[in-house]
């Protein structure tokens, strides 16, 4: 809820709730993966977020849906949390801790700015890694000309081909995987490659 002071160990249970009804529904998890450990890795995430990021965040919206037009395309997206001053936070996770924000997140920023009900600049990624000891680690990106170019240039090309019945696996996409996509043999018989198995 926008403007509560959230406790860690209400974040915590609030993990918790959502673990089990997404066990209820159709999430399916890999043999290799284990549910207890799985859960206490989220618990702990979610806790760490509140206690370091959250006291210093000032939300206007928390996951909210955006959408918008960009070099003529209609584009929609969901903002993890937009700041009273505009500024946009991005939430990841991780297993490993990131250096810089990747391509594809700037990517994301970009649109995001464009298409917010909030004119900003800065955004931040704020990355849970899940190694031994969770971690937050949170980058700070300003969206500038270049970026907003890339999204300008980009959104009508892949709109053309797409429109034209052409489709181009996004292999750096975190949702390549074998893991994410039921169609990832077929990917791999047109296209060749390898699609990852995480």
């Amino acid at each position: 809820m926008v403007g509560a002071h959230l406790d860690p160990a209400d974040a915590a249970e609030a993990f918790d709730r959502s673990w089990w009804y997404q066990l209820e529904g159709d999430t399916l998890l890999r043999d290799e993966d284990d549910p207890a450990e799985l859960r206490a890795i989220g618990r702990t995430l979610a806790s760490r977020y509140v206690a370091e990021a959250a006291p210093a965040i000032r939300p206007a919206a928390v996951e909210e849906k955006v959408e918008g037009v960009i070099a003529g395309v209609r584009v929609q997206g969901g903002v993890d949390i937009r700041e009273e001053n505009g500024t946009i936070r991005d939430i990841k996770t991780a297993s490993r801790r990131p250096n810089d924000v990747a391509a594809a997140h700037r990517f994301q920023l970009a649109t995001y700015i464009q298409i917010a009900p909030e004119p900003a600049e800065m955004a931040y990624v704020d990355t849970l890694v899940k190694t031994k000891q969770p971690q937050l680690v949170q980058i700070s990106h300003r969206v500038d000309d270049r970026a907003i170019r890339q999204t300008q240039v980009m959104y009508p090309l892949v709109q053309d081909a797409m429109r034209g019945g052409l489709y181009v696996p996004n292999r750096s996409s975190n949702l390549c995987s074998r893991k994410h996509c039921a169609f990832w043999h077929a990917c791999e018989r047109e296209f060749g490659g390898k699609v990852s198995a995480a």
